[in-house]
């Protein structure tokens, strides 16, 4: 079974038209090697894969400001769809920049809470 799930997904994993290739790069370039990045309401593990950063899972509103309390900074991955439902929470933290992966509209949202002063509480 392994070996059938690798020989369909992965050539899709690596296919030129469908790799975030921009986001990856950007997301790379941005975070410190090691650091985590938050994902939110979809599964992680291809932009995990893409960029190298092992992913945290968020998939309410409270998890993801929790996630975003604790790291401070970081980027969060998210579907278009669940962009446009938090935009108002979260475009005061930071900024937003759309992709597409396959055929897919996505957000990766880098987001800077350190000048806030020290994480809320409850």
């Amino acid at each position: 079974h392994q070996a059938l799930g690798a020989a369909l997904v992965y050539p899709r994993v690596l296919d030129p038209l469908k790799t975030p290739r921009a986001m990856a790069a950007a997301v790379r370039a941005r975070l410190a090697p090691g650091a985590r990045l938050i994902v939110y309401r979809t599964a992680g593990e291809l932009y995990s894969f893409y960029t190298g950063c092992r992913g945290l899972e968020a998939w309410d509103p409270e998890s993801l400001r929790a996630e975003m309390n604790r790291l401070r900074h970081g980027i969060v991955m998210l579907n278009r769809a669940a962009w446009d439902a938090n935009e108002a929470q979260l475009r005061p933290w930071g900024e937003a920049h759309f992709f597409v992966t396959g055929r897919k509209p996505a957000v990766w949202y880098e987001f800077d809470m350190r000048a806030a002063g020290p994480p809320a509480t409850g």
